[in-house]
């Protein structure tokens, strides 16, 4: 940028025109703000923009998709919904980890060898099956079917199903003063007060600690969200802000070609070196691993589908 805007301003106004070059992530590390109003302040910056004659959105998009966002407004009816389903999963749940805590063992006798000469008859010793709402014994794909024949899953226990509806009530607000009433999501400093703390340790550990409640806010969104609200819904809930930005550059003024330019950069052999110090920085890994995170991997596919569906 610092060799290219020089070229490109004097370029302009030798020819009569003003250019102003607005990036909204030039030197923004971390775009979380306390009321989480990123989203917000890039979509009113942009269309200040696009009030300008001429190309007025620019996009530079790679292989590593956008860091995950969770929603600032839920409307009353999504949010219940997806309550609903957790509340509902963890009733069953529990109740079947109750008939099974129940259900008797049966016995039988069995002999023992209390000396080499001598044998006794004694009940066999049942097999030790784990503390009461402990998860060793459940594979993470295993199901189950209550009575009902509907689909109860084991993987998760009890307080697996309390622990999400405690981050989502914990995080949510129900905000009746807007018609119609939505779900908003609480600053970050109600709950982490040092995330605006003028120590950098203080703060540092209290950005963590959101962005770790962050990603477990998500993953009960996606687990409940396509049940509750269907696919694609919980698909727009989820929206990165980097969609948000797309979305208004690209379909704001029409033909978005004449207004708008897209540049997309693929390293063709990135695939085959996930292994290298640097492959975090152009793809998504798994944690610790040279493993690619499939599920970002497919985000950023259909990111990449989306722009290409509305420039021709």
């Amino acid at each position: 940028m610092e060799s290219v805007y020089p070229q490109l301003y004097l370029y302009c106004k030798q020819r009569g025109y003003d250019f102003r070059m607005i990036d909204l992530r030039r030197g923004v590390e971390d775009p979380v703000t306390d009321h989480h109003d990123s989203a917000e302040l890039h979509l009113e910056m942009l269309k200040k923009c696009q009030e300008t004659e001429g190309p007025n959105f620019f996009l530079f998009t790679g292989q590593k998709h956008e860091i995950q966002s969770l929603p600032t407004t839920i409307s009353q009816k999504d949010f219940e919904a997806i309550l609903k389903i957790v509340r509902r999963d963890r009733e069953r749940v529990s109740k079947r980890q109750s008939d099974l805590e129940e259900t008797p063992t049966e016995t039988q006798p069995s002999i023992t060898n209390s000396s080499a000469d001598s044998f006794i008859l004694g009940p066999e010793r049942p097999e030790k099956v784990g503390n009461t709402g402990s998860t060793a014994l459940m594979r993470e794909d295993t199901n189950s079917y209550g009575e009902d024949g509907e689909e109860v899953c084991l993987a998760r226990c009890w307080a697996d199903f309390d622990r999400d509806l405690t981050l989502l009530l914990t995080w949510y607000r129900l905000d009746e003063n807007k018609v119609p009433p939505v779900y908003r999501l609480l600053p970050v400093s109600t709950h982490h007060p040092d995330f605006l703390s003028r120590d950098g340790e203080r703060r540092k550990a209290a950005r963590k600690a959101w962005h770790f409640s962050c990603k477990q806010i998500c993953q009960v969104l996606q687990r409940n969200g396509p049940e509750a609200i269907g696919e694609a819904e919980t698909l727009c809930l989820l929206r990165t802000v980097l969609d948000w930005e797309v979305e208004q550059g690209l379909g704001a003024k029409l033909p978005a070609e004449e207004y708008s330019h897209c540049y997309k950069r693929i390293i063709t052999d990135l695939l085959y070196n996930l292994k290298s110090e640097y492959a975090s920085q152009f793809i998504d890994l798994q944690k610790g691993r040279a493993q690619l995170n499939h599920t970002l991997y497919q985000a950023q596919q259909s990111f990449i589908h989306n722009i290409h569906s509305k420039v021709k």
